[in-house]
């Protein structure tokens, strides 16, 4: 409402300039009969103009009193919004009386010979209404921009100066009179209606279309705000529905509630009831056994005051191995403290020693390994101590530390006695944690050799063609224990052996070991045939995968039963002597022979890594 009301502020003031602009081209008629026929026409102009303000005005009150049910803040600004067109109405008749009194003090300086108007007059006359327009606007409009930042006196004295500034000059009306007395200057009476009507109508025509784009301003503000209304109302009443569902749920809890106390209550009262009879029942059996009890009962009670010294004794005793254990307590917190003082001490005289050339070190190992926070190096003793304070690491870090000058030899030994410090229980040193990746990456490359050269015998064994029926006088035998030590191998397989199947596989063990030593030439090249090299390969092989730390899956004393490495050994010198049979019929029995000593040997490896 108040940007609509300034706008059609605006609009007033551009209708006042057009009659402002009509009522300087009457300053050019001298008639009387046309000053007075312009007198009449602009009061009726201007009664039109305040009649429509007022119709306005009034259709704003009665808007007004239609939007009583809105709130006091929007009450109070229509209000405000009133009193602000009124008082613009007040203005605009205040400007039109004084402007009416300048035409008519303007006209009597005027001469009554006024002619026809030509093309040239018709400039002039613009030019001289506009300079009037100039005129009669006030010096607060002209002027505003450069009085905003003056304070009131300021602005007073300012236009005081200002007006002085722009009053009348001496023989401006000889001046002005001489200039509307020019035959270039004189118009008709009837040429001067007809242009006063032509823009009569243009001023009409321009209030009724700033009057109807006023109103249709206002009805659409109107009607947002009755839908802002409707709007407001459909909120109210959600709101009120949505409370009214919060009541009833509430009231259908309390109901709950109130329904499950009754039955709590009930409840209650047939456990009382219960219990009652209970009583009862009780004091009888009580009243029939009192006399029996009375007996045990001054027993009892003796043997409660007996309990009860004891207890007090035990409570003191309690006591008092409290007292000492909150006294030995408090002797090891202290003694613990004095050992570390002393242990602190002890590092100090250690540190001043190792910088001091004045004693050797003693090679006695740390209690605690300390710790150099600088170079995050462990250190066991004075030697490594000594060493670790000397060596250019420590050296070129105390540099670093103290910005790159050599310290003193006070300020060395202030830092060593600040950095090295006791290390902690978890803290492992870097060289040992540098070897056991070493032997983790030694363990894991044995292993690999192991499994190419396993690959690599499986390879030659499925290359290798089966030998020819071969008969030995104790193949039958060799048979049978094969078979048990691989049943029982794919039986078990990796995990602890039961004490059964260990007993099973050391007798088949010692029987081949038995057959074997007897050095006989068919019962190896038998042995061979049968797989048996594989077999027991796989025997050694499982010993061999037992992870870190977890005990062997088959005690050491059964694989040790079994000796194969004498008769290879033994086998080899023949076979480089020429004197092994075997070896010529069978290049398989040459072969696998050498692989269980790679195997064996790889044990061996393997248990001293």
């Amino acid at each position: 409402l108040i940007i609509l009301f300034s706008r059609l502020k605006v609009d007033i003031a551009d209708i006042d300039s057009v009659q402002a602009l009509l009522k300087e081209s009457h300053k050019s008629l001298i008639e009387e009969d046309s000053k007075n026929s312009v007198e009449d026409i602009d009061k009726s102009l201007l009664d039109e103009g305040d009649k429509n303000l007022q119709e306005d005005t009034d259709k704003l009150e009665e808007d007004m009193e239609d939007r009583n049910l809105l709130n006091e803040e929007e009450i109070r600004e229509n209000n405000e919004l009133c009193a602000e067109v009124a008082m613009l109405r007040k203005e605009i008749h205040k400007l039109e009386t004084a402007e009416m009194e300048m035409d008519t003090e303007t006209d009597e300086t005027e001469t009554d010979g006024e002619a026809t108007l030509g093309v040239e007059e018709e400039e002039d006359e613009n030019k001289s209404a506009i300079e009037n327009i100039s005129e009669d606007i006030p010096l607060e409009m002209l002027y505003g921009n450069a009085l905003e930042g003056m304070s009131w006196g300021e602005q007073v004295d300012t236009l005081e100066q200002l007006k002085e500034l722009v009053a009348r000059h001496p023989g401006r009306a000889q001046e002005l009179h001489q200039k509307l007395s020019s035959p270039s200057r004189r118009r008709t009476l009837l040429e001067t209606v007809r242009r006063l009507n032509v823009k009569q109508a243009k001023a009409q025509e321009k209030r009724n279309r700033l009057l109807q784009e006023t109103t249709s301003r206002l009805r659409e503000l109107l009607n947002k705000e009755q839908e802002e209304r409707l709007q407001g109302i459909h909120e109210e009443r959600q709101r009120k529905q949505e409370e009214k569902a919060a009541k009833e749920a509430a009231a259908e809890e309390r109901r709950r509630v109130l329904e499950a106390e009754r039955q709590e209550r009930l409840e209650k009262l047939q456990e009382e009831r219960r219990k009652k009879e209970e009583r009862v029942g009780r004091k009888q059996q009580e009243r029939e056994m009192e006399r029996q009890t009375l007996a045990r009962e001054k027993a009892k009670d003796r043997e409660t005051r007996l309990s009860a010294l004891n207890a007090a004794k035990m409570a003191t005793l309690e006591e008092l191995q409290k007292k000492i254990q909150q006294k030995q307590e408090d002797y090891a917190r202290r003694h613990e403290e004095n050992i570390e003082h002393i242990r602190h001490r002890a590092l100090e005289s250690s540190i001043f020693h190792c910088t001091n050339d004045d004693e050797a070190p003693r090679l006695v190992p740390y209690e605690i390994k300390k710790l150099c926070e600088l170079c995050n190096v462990l250190i066991g003793s004075e030697v490594y101590l000594l060493s670790h304070l000397r060596g250019l690491k420590h050296q070129e870090a105390v540099a670093r530390l103290n910005e790159g000058v050599p310290p003193s030899k006070e300020d060395l030994i202030t830092y060593n006695i600040q950095y090295i410090v006791d290390a902690p229980a978890d803290k492992i040193d870097p060289k040992i944690a540098l070897d056991k990746e070493r032997q983790k990456a030694l363990k894991k490359r044995c292993k690999k050799i192991r499994l190419r050269m396993a690959a690599k015998g499986q390879d030659y064994e499925s290359k290798l063609e089966s030998p020819k029926k071969i008969d030995s006088p104790n193949k039958g035998r060799l048979q049978k224990c094969l078979k048990d030590v691989e049943k029982l191998h794919s039986s078990q397989g990796k995990g602890q052996w039961p004490n059964n199947a260990i007993t099973s596989l050391e007798r088949a063990l010692g029987e081949i070991n038995r057959i074997l030593n007897k050095q006989n030439i068919l019962d190896q090249v038998a042995f061979q045939a049968l797989n048996g090299f594989t077999t027991l390969s796989n025997i050694l092989s499982l010993d061999l995968d037992v992870p870190t730390n977890v005990t062997s899956y088959i005690p050491p004393n059964t694989i040790t039963l079994w000796h194969p490495l004498p008769w290879i050994e033994q086998h080899r010198l023949k076979r480089d002597s020429g004197q092994c049979l075997a070896c010529h019929r069978s290049p398989a029995h040459n072969k696998q022979g050498l692989s269980l000593i790679k195997i064996v040997s790889g044990s061996a490896i393997w248990d001293i890594l």
